[in-house]
């Protein structure tokens, strides 16, 4: 099965908007970038709370059509970044603690949801490695890697800080610190150890 993952959350294209905004979430664009609102451009980048750290942005031809992959922040709420989801059908097992992937059409700020897949791979990831950034600390030793709902914990003097860029492995939707059984060898080779915060 696949376990080797390395992964920008935020992909998604649509026309740009004033205030560097796609499809109702805050870009925030490198200073080398030159855009002008309402042309069509597909982002990639990290989620950063509500907002999108851009590594890459190109201007498309576009059709109307738009995508946008990330997880929603609450279950309750059809919402990824500051983009409102329209049209999804909300599965059995709820939205949240899963990457989504959406394609539609944008419309003020919305996504009108006309395909939807759970997921980055056909099959099941056992061990990954994710890059996002780190959030306020959610609970007593505990934060959250943006856009991912992966939890990590740490001694006080080992959380990150918040807004942070981090490199950290999972599994389950947890931070691994050590070799679960029977992937040490994918351990190994994802260099997890190397992304475990020194004591």
């Amino acid at each position: 099965s696949g376990w080797i993952h390395l992964s920008t959350l935020s992909n998604f294209a649509g026309p740009l908007q004033a205030s560097a905004k796609v499809m109702g979430t805050q870009v925030h664009l490198p200073p080398n970038i030159n855009v002008k609102a309402g042309q069509a451009v597909a982002v990639s980048g990290f989620w950063s709370g509500a907002q999108v750290i851009t590594t890459k942005l190109r201007r498309i031809e576009w059709q109307g059509f738009a995508q946008l992959v990330g997880a929603f922040d609450e279950a309750d709420l059809l919402q990824i970044g500051g983009t409102e989801v329209v049209g999804a059908q909300t599965p059995q097992d709820g939205f949240s603690g899963h990457i989504w992937m959406l394609s539609g059409a944008p419309k003020k700020g919305q996504l009108q949801v006309r395909l939807m897949a759970k997921g980055l791979f056909g099959g099941a990831v056992d061990l990954a490695l994710w890059q996002g950034y780190a959030s306020l600390p959610i609970a007593s030793q505990t934060y959250m890697m943006h856009g991912t709902n992966i939890v990590g914990t740490a001694r006080d003097a080992q959380m990150p800080p918040p807004g942070t860029l981090v490199t950290r492995c999972a599994l389950g939707g947890r931070v691994v610190t050590e070799a679960p059984e029977r992937l040490e060898a994918a351990f190994a080779l994802l260099d997890c150890a190397r992304h475990i915060p020194a004591d």
